[in-house]
């Protein structure tokens, strides 16, 4: 997945990203209602999402940013 405030990125969903329920709309949903947005630690390019599903349930969304950023 790529993703970056303010731009519209495309957003690709690996089959590991439904291991735990989510749904593709759910992650989606999540990337439009961020409330916490940073790197993970321990990892280069890999980023900690906070935001909500499509029930308004809090979810979490590990990503990686591809091609340019800008």
């Amino acid at each position: 997945m790529g993703y970056s405030v303010g731009m519209e990125q495309e957003i690709v969903c690996r089959e590991s990203a439904f291991k735990h329920g989510a749904i593709e709309a759910d992650i989606r949903h999540a990337f439009k209602t961020v409330r916490y947005d940073g790197p993970l630690k321990g990892y280069d390019n890999k980023f900690l999402l906070l935001g909500f599903d499509t029930k308004a349930n809090p979810i979490e969304v590990i990503y990686n940013e591809f091609g340019e950023a800008g």
